[in-house]
């Protein structure tokens, strides 16, 4: 059969990609074109299965059924993952409210797809004696995940699950915007060079291109200005700035002093829908659900298995923290800190190894 998607929009098949390389063209995501794309491709994605299912009926095969099912998601899926990775890497305004709705869009074909009976029905028909071992695996987690979509429960649990997901989806997107928002804001002068000492220069002078006014140095939460001075940084009051206002973003303590981006309540409600959603499909807990298709199957396994492991490498593991706590207090660090730690595993790389990270 043809597939819709390829002619959607009458654009390549792959709309954020460049045809010849196949890699993701970022400057093909334009945000007012990004909801048109997807539910046009939604549509379409929709179309093909139903004319999947109408024209197999009775003849399922691995070929005529899964393979075009893992196109159609792909397609899906190399629409939706770009867009995503620019929203968390730029997180502009303008991406925002697309993104906002590609959310909730994906939500709500994701528990369409999931508790699609009749093709439910059909990947059962499926003969397992037939399958590669790779097959069989692909087959086991796809129905799993339509049961972990709620297929199997009564039209009304269906529902609320739907419902749940929707929630969950919308707070989780909430949350991730309010870390990006905390990042955003914060920003942290130095007046002086004196206290960046062992700091790289080409950090030193993004620092200075970055502050308002000449001679002063600033300084993010983003990785490519936090991490150097977590690593190299001498100057200890200034790593303690930065790594406290990194750990207490978007909550109450907030190092902006603006409170308007606390997730707590946020976090309080994920942890109860996602209690709601075990209970309905009938998990003890939400971390049941959660390891359930993984290498383990309970969270107790999870638990258990840490436990031991800690215990395994508990020797070792104090003799090098002594280690470290014993270089640390030769550089003058008394009380290793959190914000220590980067900075003195640094050192000790280049005093035992004659390495250093940069």
């Amino acid at each position: 059969m043809t597939l819709h998607f390829v002619n959607i929009f009458g654009i390549q098949v792959h709309p954020f990609e460049n045809p010849s390389t196949g890699l993701v063209n970022y400057t093909t995501i334009i945000p007012s074109t990004i909801i048109p794309i997807l539910e046009c491709a939604i549509a379409a994605t929709k179309d093909d299965i139903d004319e999947l299912l109408y024209n197999n009926r009775g003849q399922y095969s691995w070929t005529n059924l899964v393979v075009p099912l893992e196109l159609l998601n792909d397609h899906i899926h190399r629409i939706t993952s770009p867009v995503s990775h620019m929203n968390s890497t730029l997180g502009t305004d303008e991406l925002r409210e697309p993104y906002e709705q590609l959310c909730e869009i994906i939500s709500a074909f994701s528990s369409w797809y999931g508790q699609h009976d009749r093709l439910y029905q059909a990947l059962k028909t499926l003969p397992i004696a037939e399958m590669t071992n790779a097959q069989k695996r692909d087959w086991d987690n796809t129905i799993r995940g339509f049961e972990r979509s709620g297929i199997n429960l009564d039209s009304e649990d269906q529902s609320l699950l739907k419902e749940i997901n929707s929630q969950l989806s919308s707070i989780t997107n909430q949350f991730a915007n309010n870390v990006t928002d905390s990042t955003k804001a914060f920003v942290h002068n130095v007046d002086t060079i004196d206290d960046l000492s062992g700091l790289p220069q080409d950090v030193i002078d993004e620092a200075s291109a970055l502050a308002n006014e000449d001679g002063q140095y600033a300084f993010t939460l983003y990785p490519p200005s936090l991490t150097p001075v977590l690593t190299y940084c001498d100057n200890r009051e200034l790593r303690q700035t930065l790594y406290e206002a990194y750990t207490s973003r978007a909550s109450d303590i907030d190092a902006t002093g603006d409170t308007q981006w606390d997730n707590h309540d946020l976090i309080n409600k994920i942890l109860h829908l996602r209690n709601d959603k075990a209970t309905l499909l009938g998990y003890a807990s939400y971390a049941d659900l959660s390891v359930e298709p993984k290498m383990v199957s309970t969270s107790d396994e999870v638990i258990n298995f840490m436990s031991e492991f800690v215990d395994a490498i508990a020797p070792s593991m104090e003799l090098e923290k002594a280690e470290v706590i014993e270089f640390a207090a030769g550089l003058g660090i008394v009380d290793l800190e959190a914000w220590d730690r980067g900075y003195v595993m640094e050192k000790l790389r280049q005093d035992r190894y004659d390495f250093s990270s940069e």
